[in-house]
Protein backbone atom coordinates (compact mmCIF):
# COMPACT_ATOMS: atom_id res chain seq x y z
CA UNK A 1 0.00 0.00 0.00
CA UNK A 2 1.24 3.28 -0.41
CA UNK A 3 2.55 5.63 1.81
CA UNK A 4 0.25 8.94 2.22
CA UNK A 5 2.41 12.06 2.10
CA UNK A 6 1.56 14.38 5.12
CA UNK A 7 0.94 17.88 4.51
CA UNK A 8 3.28 20.79 6.41
CA UNK A 9 0.41 20.59 9.18
CA UNK A 10 1.00 16.90 9.88
CA UNK A 11 4.37 17.40 9.90
CA UNK A 12 4.35 19.62 12.51
CA UNK A 13 2.05 17.56 14.33
CA UNK A 14 4.30 14.67 14.30
CA UNK A 15 7.06 16.72 15.13
CA UNK A 16 6.19 18.83 18.06
CA UNK A 17 3.16 17.07 19.52
CA UNK A 18 4.71 15.09 22.68
CA UNK A 19 1.28 12.62 22.27
CA UNK A 20 2.55 11.81 18.99
CA UNK A 21 -0.49 11.71 16.86
CA UNK A 22 -3.20 12.75 19.13
CA UNK A 23 -3.82 16.15 17.48
CA UNK A 24 -3.24 14.44 14.11
CA UNK A 25 -5.73 15.01 11.51
CA UNK A 26 -8.99 12.64 11.70
CA UNK A 27 -8.05 10.70 8.48
CA UNK A 28 -5.00 10.39 9.84
CA UNK A 29 -6.08 8.90 12.75
CA UNK A 30 -9.05 6.92 11.27
CA UNK A 31 -6.22 5.17 9.09
CA UNK A 32 -3.28 4.42 10.99
CA UNK A 33 -1.52 2.25 8.25
CA UNK A 34 -1.51 5.14 5.83
CA UNK A 35 0.09 7.37 8.56
CA UNK A 36 3.25 8.93 7.35
CA UNK A 37 6.02 6.09 8.80
CA UNK A 38 7.68 7.20 11.89
CA UNK A 39 10.89 6.01 10.68
CA UNK A 40 11.03 8.18 7.56
CA UNK A 41 10.91 11.07 9.13
CA UNK A 42 14.85 11.62 9.51
CA UNK A 43 15.02 10.81 5.27
CA UNK A 44 12.40 13.50 5.05
CA UNK A 45 14.27 16.46 7.59
CA UNK A 46 16.91 15.44 5.20
CA UNK A 47 15.05 15.69 1.95
CA UNK A 48 13.68 19.63 2.83
CA UNK A 49 17.05 20.56 3.60
CA UNK A 50 17.69 19.69 -0.05
CA UNK A 51 15.13 21.53 -0.94
CA UNK A 52 15.86 24.97 1.13
CA UNK A 53 19.65 24.43 -0.62
CA UNK A 54 18.04 23.76 -4.30
CA UNK A 55 14.77 26.17 -3.84
CA UNK A 56 16.13 29.23 -1.71
CA UNK A 57 19.89 29.12 -1.66
CA UNK A 58 20.04 28.32 1.90
CA UNK A 59 22.33 25.05 2.13
CA UNK A 60 22.83 23.02 5.43
CA UNK A 61 25.81 24.10 7.46
CA UNK A 62 27.63 21.97 9.34
CA UNK A 63 27.00 22.13 13.02
CA UNK A 64 24.35 24.86 12.14
CA UNK A 65 20.89 22.83 11.55
CA UNK A 66 18.62 20.44 13.07
CA UNK A 67 20.43 16.99 12.09
CA UNK A 68 24.04 18.44 11.46
CA UNK A 69 24.64 19.29 15.03
CA UNK A 70 23.14 23.10 15.76
CA UNK A 71 20.07 21.18 18.01
CA UNK A 72 21.06 20.15 21.26
CA UNK A 73 18.86 17.60 20.59
CA UNK A 74 20.53 15.79 17.73
CA UNK A 75 24.02 15.54 18.64
CA UNK A 76 27.12 12.95 19.19
CA UNK A 77 28.57 13.68 22.97
CA UNK A 78 31.59 12.46 24.22
CA UNK A 79 31.67 10.90 27.55
CA UNK A 80 34.25 10.62 30.61
CA UNK A 81 36.27 7.31 29.22
CA UNK A 82 36.37 8.99 25.63
CA UNK A 83 33.37 7.21 24.04
CA UNK A 84 30.54 8.83 22.77
CA UNK A 85 26.36 8.85 23.12
CA UNK A 86 24.50 9.34 20.15
CA UNK A 87 21.46 11.74 21.51
CA UNK A 88 18.57 12.11 18.88
CA UNK A 89 15.55 13.40 21.60
CA UNK A 90 13.86 15.47 18.72
CA UNK A 91 10.44 15.56 19.71
CA UNK A 92 9.39 17.54 23.09
CA UNK A 93 8.19 13.65 24.96
CA UNK A 94 11.58 12.51 24.10
CA UNK A 95 13.98 15.79 24.90
CA UNK A 96 11.86 16.36 28.52
CA UNK A 97 12.86 12.73 29.48
CA UNK A 98 16.21 13.36 28.20
CA UNK A 99 16.73 16.79 30.19
CA UNK A 100 15.19 15.02 33.23
CA UNK A 101 17.48 11.76 33.06
CA UNK A 102 20.54 13.60 32.87
CA UNK A 103 19.87 16.40 35.48
CA UNK A 104 19.67 19.03 33.09
CA UNK A 105 18.76 22.52 35.14
CA UNK A 106 15.38 23.69 34.10
CA UNK A 107 17.17 27.40 32.54
CA UNK A 108 18.96 25.17 29.93
CA UNK A 109 16.40 23.20 28.86
CA UNK A 110 14.08 25.99 25.95
CA UNK A 111 16.85 24.85 23.49
CA UNK A 112 15.08 27.58 21.66
CA UNK A 113 16.36 30.68 23.49
CA UNK A 114 20.20 29.92 22.78
CA UNK A 115 21.22 26.37 21.12
CA UNK A 116 24.32 27.12 21.77
CA UNK A 117 24.53 27.83 25.56
CA UNK A 118 21.96 24.24 25.69
CA UNK A 119 24.26 22.45 24.07
CA UNK A 120 27.59 23.34 26.05
CA UNK A 121 25.56 22.13 29.23
CA UNK A 122 24.66 19.36 27.64
CA UNK A 123 28.21 18.26 26.77
CA UNK A 124 29.75 19.14 30.18
CA UNK A 125 27.41 17.16 31.83
CA UNK A 126 27.38 13.90 29.76
CA UNK A 127 31.72 14.38 30.01
CA UNK A 128 31.32 14.37 33.03
CA UNK A 129 30.41 10.32 33.71
CA UNK A 130 31.83 7.14 31.58
CA UNK A 131 29.70 5.60 28.75
CA UNK A 132 28.98 2.87 31.29
CA UNK A 133 26.74 5.22 33.87
CA UNK A 134 24.66 6.74 30.62
CA UNK A 135 24.28 3.02 29.29
CA UNK A 136 22.55 2.44 32.46
CA UNK A 137 20.67 5.69 32.74
CA UNK A 138 19.02 5.18 29.35
CA UNK A 139 18.50 1.76 29.67
CA UNK A 140 14.80 0.75 28.88
CA UNK A 141 13.83 4.91 28.24
CA UNK A 142 12.07 6.05 25.07
CA UNK A 143 14.98 8.76 24.58
CA UNK A 144 16.59 8.00 21.55
CA UNK A 145 19.86 7.79 22.34
CA UNK A 146 22.16 4.73 22.31
CA UNK A 147 26.35 4.49 23.37
CA UNK A 148 28.15 4.61 20.24
CA UNK A 149 29.02 0.40 19.89
CA UNK A 150 32.89 -0.49 19.24
CA UNK A 151 33.48 -3.40 16.57
CA UNK A 152 34.08 -5.87 19.36
CA UNK A 153 30.99 -4.84 21.08
CA UNK A 154 29.19 -5.19 18.01
CA UNK A 155 30.44 -8.71 16.91
CA UNK A 156 29.16 -9.71 20.52
CA UNK A 157 25.42 -8.24 20.34
CA UNK A 158 23.24 -11.37 20.99
CA UNK A 159 20.87 -10.03 18.01
CA UNK A 160 23.32 -9.99 15.67
CA UNK A 161 25.17 -13.43 16.94
CA UNK A 162 21.34 -15.00 17.08
CA UNK A 163 21.12 -14.16 12.79
CA UNK A 164 24.47 -15.15 12.49
CA UNK A 165 25.37 -12.17 11.25
CA UNK A 166 29.14 -12.32 11.60
CA UNK A 167 29.39 -16.06 11.56
CA UNK A 168 29.59 -15.98 7.68
CA UNK A 169 33.72 -16.36 6.56
CA UNK A 170 35.63 -15.45 3.60
CA UNK A 171 38.52 -18.45 3.64
CA UNK A 172 41.74 -18.62 1.79
CA UNK A 173 43.59 -21.55 2.97
CA UNK A 174 43.47 -22.07 6.53
CA UNK A 175 42.78 -18.26 7.24
CA UNK A 176 39.16 -16.81 7.69
CA UNK A 177 38.05 -13.84 7.99
CA UNK A 178 34.21 -12.52 8.61
CA UNK A 179 32.67 -12.19 5.50
CA UNK A 180 31.31 -8.08 5.64
CA UNK A 181 28.54 -6.83 4.93
CA UNK A 182 26.08 -9.65 4.61
CA UNK A 183 22.20 -9.85 4.21
CA UNK A 184 20.61 -9.98 7.16
CA UNK A 185 18.45 -12.72 5.93
CA UNK A 186 19.81 -15.89 5.81
CA UNK A 187 18.49 -16.68 2.82
CA UNK A 188 20.27 -13.82 0.81
CA UNK A 189 23.20 -15.49 2.24
CA UNK A 190 25.35 -18.36 0.37
CA UNK A 191 25.30 -21.65 1.78
CA UNK A 192 28.90 -21.99 2.13
CA UNK A 193 32.39 -20.12 3.34
CA UNK A 194 33.30 -18.03 0.03
CA UNK A 195 37.02 -17.77 -0.91
CA UNK A 196 38.87 -14.59 -1.93
CA UNK A 197 41.42 -14.31 -4.12
CA UNK A 198 44.96 -14.59 -2.99
CA UNK A 199 47.79 -11.62 -3.22
CA UNK A 200 48.79 -11.37 -6.92
CA UNK A 201 46.32 -14.15 -7.86
CA UNK A 202 45.13 -12.14 -11.10
CA UNK A 203 48.71 -10.34 -12.03
CA UNK A 204 49.09 -12.87 -14.86
CA UNK A 205 45.44 -11.34 -16.57
CA UNK A 206 47.04 -7.61 -16.57
CA UNK A 207 50.21 -9.06 -18.61
CA UNK A 208 47.62 -10.49 -21.23
CA UNK A 209 46.42 -7.31 -21.66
Amino acid sequence: MPVESPSPATARAWDSDSTAGSKLPARHRRRPSRVWPRQSRPLTRRRCSGGNAWAAGRWPRPGGELVTGGSPRYRIYRTADDRFLAAAPLEQRFWERFCALIGLEQRFRDDARDPAVTIARVARIIRAQPAAHWQARFEGEDVCCAIVRTLEEAQAEPHFRARGLFGHELQAGERSIPALPVPVAPKFRSAAPAGFPALGEANPLLDET
